[in-house]
């Protein structure tokens, strides 16, 4: 396990020209972290290719399409929705499973 930090993202207020105000909330989170891979053709052959992170993380963690996560100093967004990883048969629910794709404004 490692520590990621979540950055949320909100408005509470509205500024004077009716815009509103972001606001960022940083929370540090214990997560495990794999690669995730897909494969492209290129020409004749398939190619693997690193597209981005799955984070695991501990059960009840809420995320947001529009958080942020810091992994290893890189910042990572969101890749679809996160999914509640649990049996269906008994209490067993070992957390929140959640794709990254790496962020193009760094």
């Amino acid at each position: 396990m490692e520590l990621v930090t979540q950055t949320r993202l909100s408005s509470s207020s509205v500024d004077s020209y009716n815009l509103p105000v972001i606001t960022r909330t940083d929370t540090s989170l214990n997560a495990a972290v794999a690669p995730r891979t897909t494969t492209k053709t290129v020409g004749a052959s398939e190619t693997t290719i690193i597209e981005g992170l799955t984070l695991y993380l501990d059960a009840g963690v809420v995320v947001s399409p529009t958080d942020e996560f810091t992994v290893r100093g890189q910042l990572y967004l969101v890749d679809g929705e996160a999914f509640d990883w649990r049996s269906g048969i008994g209490d067993w629910n070992p957390g929140v499973v959640v794709n990254l794709r790496r962020s193009q404004n760094v």
